[in-house]
């Protein structure tokens, strides 16, 4: 979709924990409980996740899939505009500090940093995390047979899994 906010994902996979928080997403704005999002609700579900697309940008999403005889469309077209038009990381000014603060330790600006060292800036610098805090966030993204992390794939990684954590923890808080 060209000169729209969202750029194609490119080649990329979605994860189960991403697919179930996509499910969990639409059932939440699927507000009548009819197995179909609206074009409002589609665009109050992207804009959940922390993007602001114009309504022509949604609207253009959302023309592009069938429409089920209610005018809606169903989870496997939601489901195809959330992982092919819409990142479900954010480009935000939090991410850009991590980015920079993270390519400091990227020796050759390859994009990837020693999984050893994220380990150990991660649990000796500011804020400590802890082993077990390192590891799922380590796991969040493949590693190279040589040990290596692309680190702008954990950063939107984390941000999605915080992004679903949220989702899913204001689901459970208001009962749903």
């Amino acid at each position: 979709m060209e000169g729209s906010l969202f750029a194609e994902n490119e080649g990329g996979t979605t994860s189960v924990d991403d697919l179930r928080a996509l499910k969990i997403m639409f059932e939440f704005f699927d507000t009548d409980n009819d197995g179909s999002i609206s074009l409002v609700e589609l665009g109050d579900a992207i804009r959940s996740i922390g993007h602001n697309p114009s309504k022509d940008v949604i609207e253009g999403m959302f023309e592009d899939v069938a429409k089920d005889d209610k005018g809606g469309i169903c989870f496997n077209d939601f489901l195809g505009i959330m992982t092919s038009h819409v990142p479900l990381e954010v480009e935000d000014e939090y991410s850009q500090e991590l980015l920079h603060h993270f390519s400091l330790f990227d020796k050759d600006l390859s994009g990837y940093i020693e999984v050893s060292t994220l380990k150990e800036v991660l649990s000796q610098r500011g804020d400590p995390l802890t082993q077990r805090e390192i590891e799922e966030m380590v796991t969040l993204c493949p590693v190279t047979p040589d040990g290596y992390i692309n680190y702008k794939d954990l950063i939107n990684s984390v941000q999605r899994s915080s992004a679903a954590v949220n989702l899913v923890q204001l689901i459970k808080d208001h009962g749903l």
